[in-house]
């Protein structure tokens, strides 16, 4: 919906040296919807490539990058300009 809305891309996921495009995508839905419940984490096909038993990304130093809370409806009003 969002997409659709604003004509651009909610996520757009960065390989770097320290972090694969896959998990800096998890982390830019952490950032915008908040923390990835275990159940959630645990229960996909490739969670053991990405997470531990206890619902925590694999990568240390990945995981270690500051998330800056920034929920959807909070870029839809200062970015976009959307009321409440």
């Amino acid at each position: 919906m969002f997409e659709l809305l604003t004509g651009d891309f909610l996520f757009e996921p960065r390989s770097t040296s320290w972090c694969s495009r896959d998990e800096d995508h998890l982390l830019l839905f952490q950032e915008t919807l908040g923390p990835i419940p275990k159940s959630v984490a645990t229960s996909g096909r490739y969670f053991a490539e990405m997470f531990n038993r206890k619902g925590e990304m694999k990568n240390k130093s990945c995981a270690r990058r500051s998330i800056k809370p920034f929920p959807i409806a909070d870029i839809l009003q200062q970015k976009y300009k959307f009321g409440k």
